[in-house]
């Protein structure tokens, strides 16, 4: 037999065995038709706890799904969402009605304990959210004895404390934009290829809060014969020593995007962005900092996917450093990597419950949700290439949930994936420092710089929402909030004639919603309108043109700002989708599955239709 029939006859033997393997694995979804290739794994063991529990769990949250976009991906063709689609067959679907405000912290916190944000206190990024006061379903698994796994859920200072976690725990260094100056060097580092154009060498300076915290090196090389003294190889390291660890870079469009760790916990991805004659152009990613428990998890982590991915870089992308391209390869890196820890964790350790967040959608949305002509720089074309961005963002999700299914067992495990809220599209900023500058309750220094020390008011804003305090040295708090929420209902758009404000809240009105609190009992909570966001922003204009497509926070009831969950396997009854359901009663009913007991004073309510247990 010639080598050529023989290799024919291995490769043919070998596709009917993985045929055969295939047709085995009936609990298994076949692969989507257009998979995404995934970082593979190197042959390294992790230490096995196996979990004796029965019905297991697994929720991934990935905010930003409306309803209304989710069902365009499913009826797309060729289909975007094929992973998605086949659990649907086998579960059910609803739209979820969020919380209020419909923002990611307070979102993804209900999501996390089933009670209102009243009650959690996480009513935005910078208002209680590191004091949950209400226990996540995590930490009630573990209380009953469940073994239970927390990947890559947000948090504020300390991450999540579950039996195994995985999380970013801070920045090591800020994303930046570097030019490079190359200087002329002897001979090229120990291990490097060979140059046909004498080798240069770059220093990029990592910094955090102006300070500068590491060094990464950069070899310039010419390896290509093609009698042009271009250098086309950039090789990244923090020792000069070309090995294992470093990173390349290279002209070719498939090369412009590399990743070095450059801290003992952290790591930055790298995209090449210009080569000049005697400069390199780059843009550095944040290195975030992560950790994983046990131990021997995070060593598997570091080995077989390296350093936790930095979020999609939306600053980095309303600056010009990136494109929108690169805004999804970044999430999708990301995604990826997530997906692959968790079912790294399920097929180690087979926890009884599994919370994972994957911001994709969150992250790729709000700067590309160019829909509407009333938005600044619309044009048709771009409005469809934004778009696709989307619909790709999509289907790598749908991709990573491929990834985690194939590690669970469906005859055994519950699996939700549940989106807390939407996004709205925006045209408009609304400058609150300059209201209150024209007001005359913002004092600047004589650089220009707002004096918030010495205001009358106290501000969080995000998003669509803002809370506004007055400060303790006001005599008549209760005044100075009557004053602020007669100018805030007054206000008008300019270019419309329309109010942008939709919600105002204090005192009374605000003590019988599920905002009140402690913290916010002194406060005017102000909504607006969506099309509209608030930003605080040096200078006098109050309405400008926005940066940024999407935002999240505005009145429950507009239909952007729905949820979605879908629901399959163990224990889930498989039933029509349209159902109207609210985010608190998903955590509710994966403890009913778990066996936990849901206390009745929470406002989550278990989804009896949705369960029947043997």
């Amino acid at each position: 037999m010639t080598r050529h029939a023989w290799s024919c006859a291995c490769t043919v033997a070998a596709w009917l065995g993985l045929l055969v393997w295939l047709l085995g694995c009936t609990a298994k979804l076949s692969p989507p038709p257009t998979a995404t290739p995934f970082p593979t794994p190197r042959p390294r063991l992790v230490v096995e706890r196996k979990s004796a529990g029965q019905a297991k769990v697994a929720i991934v949250a990935i905010p930003g799904i409306s309803p209304r976009a989710m069902a365009e991906v499913l009826a797309a063709r060729p289909p975007l969402a094929p992973t998605a689609q086949r659990l649907l067959k086998r579960g059910r679907a609803a739209n979820l009605i969020p919380v209020q405000p419909p923002l990611p912290t307070p979102s993804l916190a209900s999501l996390a304990t089933g009670v209102l944000p009243a009650e959690h206190k996480a009513l935005s990024w910078a208002l209680d959210v590191g004091v949950l006061g209400t226990l996540p379903l995590w930490q009630r698994a573990e209380k009953a004895g469940k073994l239970t796994a927390v990947v890559g859920w947000p948090h504020a200072t300390d991450p999540p404390q579950p039996g195994i976690w995985v999380a970013q725990t801070g920045t090591f260094a800020e994303a930046a934009r570097h030019a490079v100056p190359l200087r002329p060097l002897g001979k090229p580092w120990p291990g490097a290829p060979s140059t046909l154009t004498p080798p240069r060498e770059g220093r990029i300076s990592l910094r955090l809060n102006k300070r500068e915290v590491g060094v990464v090196w950069v070899l310039a090389l010419d390896t290509q014969d093609d009698d042009r003294a271009a250098y086309d190889t950039f090789i990244l390291d923090l020792d000069r020593r070309v090995g294992p660890e470093s990173a390349f870079l290279g002209t070719a469009p498939e090369r412009r995007w590399a990743s070095l760790r450059v801290a003992e916990d952290a790591g930055a991805d790298f995209k090449l962005l210009e080569v000049l004659t005697d400069t390199l152009v780059l843009y550095q990613s944040p290195a975030p900092r992560f950790r994983a428990k046990p131990p021997e998890l995070e060593a598997a982590l570091w080995d077989r996917l390296g350093f936790f991915p930095p979020d999609a870089d939306e600053q980095a992308y309303a600056r010009g450093w990136i494109d929108s391209e690169d805004l999804l390869h970044m999430a999708t890196r990301q995604t990826a990597w997530l997906a692959e820890a968790s079912s790294l964790i399920i097929r180690t350790y087979a926890p009884d419950l599994l919370m994972t967040h994957w911001p994709i959608i969150a992250q790729v949305t709000p700067p590309t949700l160019l829909v509407d002509p009333a938005q600044p720089g619309w044009q048709p074309q771009r409005q469809n290439d934004l778009a696709d961005v989307r619909r790709r963002a999509y289907a790598t999700a749908d991709q990573a949930l491929f990834t985690l299914a194939q590690a669970l067992d469906l005859s055994r495990t519950a699996l939700f994936v549940a989106s807390p809220h939407g996004y709205a599209p925006v045209h408009t900023e609304v400058n609150l420092l300059a209201l209150l500058a024209k007001w005359g309750l913002m004092p600047f220094s004589p650089e220009g710089e707002p004096l918030w020390a010495e205001a009358p008011v106290r501000v969080v804003v995000e998003e669509g929402i803002a809370w506004l305090w007055p400060s303790p040295a006001v005599e008549s708090p209760a005044e100075l909030r009557a004053t602020l929420k007669e100018n805030l209902a007054a206000l008008t758009d300019p270019a419309t004639g329309q109010p942008p404000v939709a919600t105002l809240l204090s005192d009374e009105a605000l003590a019988q919603t599920a905002l009140w609190t402690l913290s916010t009992r002194e406060a005017l909570f102000v909504q607006l309108r969506p099309g509209y966001r608030f930003v605080l922003a040096a200078d006098e204009e109050i309405f400008r043109h926005t940066r940024r497509y999407g935002a999240a926070g505005y009145p429950p009831e507009t239909p952007e700002m729905a949820g979605w969950v879908l629901a399959a396997g163990y224990g889930i009854v498989p039933g029509r989708t349209g159902e109207r359901v609210s985010v608190v009663d998903v955590p509710a009913t994966a403890a009913r599955l778990l066996g936990l007991e849901w206390p009745p004073l929470l406002h989550g309510t278990p989804l009896d239709e949705w369960v029947q247990l043997p």
